[in-house]
């Protein structure tokens, strides 16, 4: 029985089914309806100012995850946002955390700019430029507080004059 391919509305009505299964596995598939939307979903691309937002993921691959996977995959989603809204993406500034032991994931997040198309900034090129390492001493030795800080900056082309 594929339970985790069915929505939340399928699964309550299966539940309730008589036909399908027994009364006293009701109660259980009901709370796993109610637990599973929230437990899996991705914030995705949060506004924090206007056309500025923050996007972070998380790999919880461990040391089989890639850090350049998970850069791509932040990019690529942010890019894809902009797309959506027939804008290019302009990024800011960037914070990487590397993947640590006992459940200390990598994580990389991107605070971006959308602007239209044809400004003069979405023809350039950015460059991310280490800004900085932070390690500020709250961390453990299992879990330390260490993350570094990127910046973009602008490299004009000849024909975004």
């Amino acid at each position: 029985m594929k339970l985790f391919f069915l929505s939340w509305k399928e699964l309550i009505a299966l539940a309730t089914s008589k036909i399908k299964l027994r009364w006293h596995l009701s109660p259980i598939l009901i709370g796993l309806a109610a637990f599973l939307p929230a437990g899996c979903q991705n914030p995705g691309v949060v506004q924090i100012a206007p056309n500025t937002y923050l996007l972070s993921r998380e790999d919880h691959g461990g040391i089989f995850g890639t850090a350049s996977g998970l850069k791509a995959g932040v990019f690529q989603d942010a890019n894809a946002f902009a797309e959506c809204q027939g804008k290019a993406e302009i990024p800011v500034t960037a914070r990487e955390h590397p993947v640590g032991i006992l459940a200390d994931w990598a994580s990389f997040e991107l605070t971006f700019r959308i602007v239209d198309k044809n400004a003069p900034e979405a023809r350039w090129t950015y460059v991310m430029e280490q800004a900085g390492t932070n390690s500020p001493g709250n961390g453990t030795l299992l879990r330390p507080d260490k993350y570094t800080v990127y910046e973009f900056r602008a490299v004009r082309s000849d024909d975004s004059k």
